[in-house]
């Protein structure tokens, strides 16, 4: 039944599924080199908004020392290396292609707290060695998730945080009713060539027109790089999640959801919040009274395919820094004293070369304009008055609280910044 609902049907072992991602990678390094890499001009800048997304407006929570990326593929590393320029980043990836490309691009920025290796997340071995470590996208696509997530958390120190994303399930039902057809079309999963794949993969972006799901998927597919279109289409193994069954995986990891990472993917379209509003007085009362876990999975089966991604941050059950509930971290929002931030960002420029060339402008982050439903909270912070003081009887509709925490002092959104709490 598993292998029915998920791409699972070459899910055998966890070699032979890290065999087939080093050369499916390696012949498809993903993502492709972007035309800029944008990082915080300051170097604290990350640090300072990483503790922010986790309701920690006091730093209570050390910046990250170390880091691991794993899974890094040609560019999640050097990310992490431009937004903590303090910290140590480490890079693992199966695929050697990813790697050199990663390589290359930090040799052309001349970054010096990168250091990349080739190797499984299951043959890494680290333990108790990392304050924060960044998986995203990787372990749904090993041949065993729950044991690739022990590895992640073996790696976190007591107080480390792992950023985690993996698929949610309600985005990957046509993708992975697409995938298994092209494999089926390829001979069958254990027959099934990753050239004879793509090649299948390519024929039906080009012509499949019936009025189906479907095709409306594969037409979104036409001109995209090659690499996007193979790790879409003809990835050899994907599992997915809801929110309830990757709190399950957590849990068996020794590990908690702490809170949600806003992440770019979801605040370009638009569906950054795990909650809802409803109109009737009984659903809000409900939805209300359920803990965050609960709620948010609610929310994952009403907006099915329009919900959030599973991107979340998750901590050690041990930990000396309890999780705080969505309603705690938007009390101690409510009793912190913000300034405004006029943060900006540097960038790297492709050159016609294929490398990367510093540029000397500054621009704003995040571009654009403020969301219009906070715009006016934001202009009245001026670093003597809490968040509390500034609401007055607004300070009671913790959905608005919590949207206004989101929209202004989160990494997505970095308009504000405590102004006590200094780093341990």
């Amino acid at each position: 039944m598993l292998s029915d609902e998920q791409n699972l049907a070459k899910a055998t072992t966890v070699a032979g599924v890290d065999a087939l991602n080093g050369v499916f990678y390696g012949t498809f390094p993903y993502p492709w080199r972007p035309e800029s890499f944008h990082f915080p001009a300051d170097p604290g800048h990350g640090s300072g908004f990483l503790a922010q997304d986790l309701g920690d407006f006091v730093h209570d929570r050390a910046a990250p020392r170390r880091i691991w990326v794993a899974g890094c593929g040609t560019n999640q590393a050097v990310f992490a290396a431009l937004t903590f320029p303090d910290a140590e980043v480490v890079g693992s990836d199966l695929s050697v292609a990813s790697l050199e490309l990663c390589a290359s691009t930090a040799a052309t920025m001349g970054l010096a707290n990168l250091t990349l290796r080739h190797e499984s997340i299951f043959d890494a071995g680290y333990h108790d060695e990392y304050d924060l470590v960044i998986c995203t996208g990787v372990i749904h696509h090993t041949g065993d998730p729950p044991r690739a997530l022990a590895c992640l958390a073996g790696a976190l120190r007591a107080d480390g945080v792992l950023e985690l994303m993996v698929y949610n399930r309600f985005h990957r039902i046509v993708t992975s009713a697409v995938q298994k057809a092209i494999q089926l079309l390829a001979g069958g999963a254990a027959q099934a060539e990753l050239a004879t794949e793509m090649r299948i993969a390519e024929a039906l972006v080009g012509s499949f027109r019936p009025a189906a799901l479907t095709t409306q998927f594969l037409g979104q597919m036409q001109g995209r790089p090659a690499a996007m279109l193979a790790d879409t289409l003809v990835q050899p193994v994907e599992f997915s999640y809801t929110v309830e069954s990757l709190a399950a995986l957590a849990a068996s990891c020794g590990l908690e959801i702490v809170a949600p990472c806003p992440n770019e993917h979801d605040k370009a379209a638009g569906r950054l919040s795990w909650n809802l509003t409803f109109a009737a007085p009984e659903l809000v009362s409900r939805y209300a009274a359920l803990d965050d876990l609960t709620r948010w999975q609610v929310t994952n089966l009403l907006l099915a395919e329009a919900s959030p991604m599973l991107w979340f941050y998750l901590q050690p059950r041990a930990s000396r820094l309890p999780r705080a509930s969505e309603r705690q971290m938007t009390e101690a929002f409510l009793d912190t004293v913000f300034r405004r931030v006029d943060a900006r960002q540097r960038f790297w420029v492709q050159q016609a070369d294929g490398g990367y060339a510093l540029s000397p402008r500054l621009i704003a982050y995040p571009p654009g304009r403020r969301d219009p439903a906070v715009s006016q909270l934001c202009e009245q912070v001026d670093g003597l008055r809490s968040m509390r003081e500034l609401l007055g009887a607004r300070a009671a509709d913790h959905a608005f609280c919590n949207q206004a925490r989101l929209l202004l002092t989160t990494s997505a959104f970095p308009f504000l910044e405590a102004t006590h709490g200094e780093w341990i």
